[in-house]
């Protein structure tokens, strides 16, 4: 018997705690359908990377997962990105995939691929070029492409240009309750 593998959640409501962020996130991607740029943010080991991988799941959403603490270089997260924003092929246009960006330990980000965060924000929210007025926003967007950024800390130079472009969920510590419940369901297993 492997009891890590026998008390991870299968589906997103096992998640203990959270729930009420976890159907907002849901809601928002069902809801919302562009400029999805969402930013989860709480305490290390909580959940949010694995409520997202079964959610996203759920929802039939092929997941890019870029761990940035696991890049080096931005080619290859450049490379990721450039396959999701092509996920249609000339072939067979009607049948797309419905792919989604999740970019995690947001923390780790280096100063080095600060060019390339960028590019991935304006993805959905391009900057102006030109002589344009001020009313007028280059609509070359890719609406149908969620993009997640997971965080374990309150505060990251990052953040600033998400909170104000992008949708924030914050997932909170399990309440005493919770840890409770956790721990009778898992002494009832064994």
């Amino acid at each position: 018997m492997n009891f890590i593998k026998d008390i991870q959640p299968t589906r997103s409501e096992h998640i203990l705690g959270n729930k009420p962020v976890i159907e907002k996130i849901k809601s928002y991607l069902t809801e919302n359908k562009s400029r999805q740029l969402l930013l989860i943010k709480g305490a290390p080991g909580i959940g949010k990377t694995k409520a997202i991988q079964l959610l996203l799941g759920e929802m039939e959403y092929e997941m890019k997962y870029i761990a940035l603490s696991h890049y080096s270089n931005s080619a290859e997260i450049e490379k990721i990105i450039s396959s999701c924003i092509r996920g249609r092929s000339i072939v067979d246009w009607e049948n797309t995939k419905r792919f989604v960006i999740v970019i995690d330990e947001l923390e780790c980000l280096p100063k080095k691929f600060k060019k390339i965060f960028e590019r991935i924000v304006h993805i959905h929210f391009p900057r102006r070029r030109g002589r344009r007025k001020k009313t007028e926003v280059n609509t070359k967007v890719y609406p149908d492409l969620p993009i997640i950024f997971i965080c374990n800390v309150e505060y990251h130079r990052t953040m600033e240009l998400l909170e104000k472009k992008g949708q924030v969920f914050t997932f909170e510590p399990l309440t005493y309750d919770e840890q409770y419940i956790w721990c009778v369901n898992i002494s009832s297993m064994y």
